[in-house]
């Protein structure tokens, strides 16, 4: 049964399932080093997360902080750049940044093009040449060099970003610490201190899931209480349309997710021979959906390839 609140009163519903697609990338779920926040908000800084920015046009002629050398930092700190006096961006982690297009066509149609199909190790060289043409070192610039090998982690596509740093329109600083009467303070104490008139925090969301309760992961990640990414462990109704990280995006997937679940809940009608199997193994861990890819990060980041011909082939199982 379900019960929601309508009109400030409990109601109950009995439903056959349960699908939740409340995404990723939703205001509710951004995250902000909150220290830092509440030290902008009390100097009374211009304060908000990549979710909230819209345009560049706030920014004219101001000094302007981005934290998060992501994909929304990168872009926001480059559109920034353009109008404000002065942009600076602070981050943690270093990843690669690769080009945005090849020969004309979006580079991400590498990863599911005639490239995919040659082994990892061959794969990763190509893009590493690719890369070093192209983009090439940025230690020049102030970037440090990253510290783990291409596409081990999530990479961050140019659309601007390393022109900005030529050109000195971004600036990039060390961890920032500490805001203190509109000034901020910097990791490296050679660093000097920098004022600044707004904050723009790209430093990403938190995964929740209603009705996901974190014991039924046994302490693991949110990911192993998932089978396939999809169905809770030990309640057959439930099934979450996840937002998965891969070059190409999470929207191709989406349609391999919902046949999968729409196979799922049709061999619930009719009976289906694997069924109850798959109710018996939806327990045991999910089949790999790396095959290599992005082995340093979280479950979430999988290759399009793997994880779409493994929903695929459990649609078609199910049919059967």
């Amino acid at each position: 049964s379900l019960r929601s609140l309508d009109d400030q009163q409990t109601v109950s519903r009995e439903v056959r399932a349960i699908i939740v697609a409340t995404g990723v990338h939703n205001k509710s779920n951004a995250v902000y080093p909150d220290a830092l926040r509440e030290q902008a908000l009390a100097s009374g800084l211009d304060v908000v997360h990549s979710c909230e920015y819209r345009n560049p046009e706030p920014y004219v002629g101001s000094r302007v902080l981005v934290v998060g050398l992501g994909v929304s930092g990168t872009d926001i700190a480059n559109e920034v750049s353009r109008v404000a006096a002065r942009t600076l961006l602070t981050f943690r982690a270093m990843p690669w940044i690769v080009p945005l297009n090849l020969f004309g066509c979006p580079a991400d149609r590498a990863s599911v093009g005639p490239l995919a199909w040659v082994p990892f190790a061959l794969q990763r060289q190509v893009f590493r040449l690719i890369q070093a043409a192209t983009i090439g070192s940025l230690q020049g610039y102030g970037l440090p060099a990253a510290d783990h090998r291409l596409l081990d982690r999530f990479v961050v596509n140019d659309r601007g970003f390393v022109a900005a740093l030529k050109e000195k329109r971004v600036l990039l600083r060390p961890t920032v610490t500490k805001i203190e009467s509109g000034i901020a303070q910097f990791e490296d104490p050679s660093q000097d201190p920098e004022p600044i008139d707004a904050v723009i925090f790209a430093t990403g969301y938190a995964r929740r899931y209603p009705l996901l309760d974190p014991d039924d992961c046994r302490g693991r990640p949110l990911s192993e209480g998932l089978s396939f990414l999809i169905f809770h462990r030990v309640e057959p109704g439930t099934v979450f349309m996840v937002e998965t990280i891969t070059p190409t995006g999470c929207w191709p997937l989406f349609i391999d997710q919902g046949r999968a679940v729409a196979a799922y809940f049709a061999a619930e009608q009719r009976g289906g021979r694997n069924l109850n199997l798959f109710n018996a193994r939806r327990m045991l861990p999910s089949p790999d959906f790396k095959r290599s890819w992005y082995r340093e990060a979280d479950a979430y980041h999988v290759s399009v390839r793997a994880y779409s011909r493994c929903l695929r082939q459990l649609a078609a199982w199910l049919s059967e």
